[in-house]
């Protein structure tokens, strides 16, 4: 039997790893809300730093969700800033990379941006083709950890609802020169998700991986993710910035 997930942590922002580097993490909310999708994730990563997690309002009793990306950006920023360090990366899985994305235009203007690593994220989303607005809420649930007939999951489908909304009405910014790498899902890929990233960022690396977009986060592609953010990231760290570009 599936266990459902922990109560929701009260914080917004969450440590949830030491690491043993110097580098920042920080992982933005994918549609939902939670962070619980990253858990393996963000293990991989501790070997360049502390690793952080931020969670979407409105999975608390008495929070209202954000409903649009430009409030989710400004109360993340304020979280961000609240910290004594500004982040190295800002990851973000789906409306998470374009959290990330938009973060790191907010923060280069007063420095250098962080680098932006995108899973399978879209600069305008399209609705997907087969599939209801039900179902695709249903799938965001179950990417948490919840059934629908759980006592929260409620709660995380106003939230994944609310979500979807922004993530529809958004367009990605165009202000952004960051590093970025986008790891992009192959099977039902949207036919311009490497077309509107690449009008938008020119230091950008892609990375396909051969999975949908609500399997990319599972276990076992866990290894396959590393191996793309490492290899990328080591690229910075050689001081290889803006040529990696395709």
């Amino acid at each position: 039997m599936t266990t459902p997930p922990a109560t929701f942590a009260s914080p917004l922002l969450v440590p949830l790893g030491r690491g043993t580097g110097d580098a920042h993490t920080v992982l933005l909310p994918a549609a939902g809300g939670g962070f619980s999708p990253y858990y393996s994730l963000a293990g991989g990563l501790t070997h360049r730093g502390p690793v952080h997690a931020i969670r979407a309002m409105g999975l608390m009793p008495g929070e209202e969700p954000d409903r649009d990306v430009p409030t989710m950006v400004e109360r993340y920023l304020d979280l961000i800033n609240s910290r004594p360090v500004r982040p190295s990366y800002l990851v973000g899985w789906s409306l998470g990379g374009v959290l990330a994305w938009e973060l790191a235009a907010r923060i280069g203007r007063e420095g250098a941006a962080p680098a932006v690593v995108m899973v399978d994220s879209y600069a305008r989303l399209a609705d997907r083709e087969g599939a209801t607005r039900d179902e695709v809420l249903d799938r965001i649930g179950r990417s948490m950890g919840f059934e629908p007939t759980w006592d929260q999951a409620p709660r995380v489908r106003e939230v994944a609802a609310a979500h979807l909304d922004a993530a529809h009405a958004h367009l990605a910014s165009a202000e952004c020169e960051p590093p970025a790498l986008l790891l992009s899902c192959t099977a039902g890929r949207g036919a311009d998700q490497l077309d509107q990233w690449a009008l938008r960022a020119p230091n950008l690396r892609v990375r396909e991986v051969d999975c949908d977009h609500f399997e990319v986060l599972d276990a076992a592609r866990t290894p396959t993710l590393l191996r793309h953010i490492d290899d990328f990231l080591t690229t910075l760290d050689q001081g290889s910035y803006g040529t990696f570009a395709g």
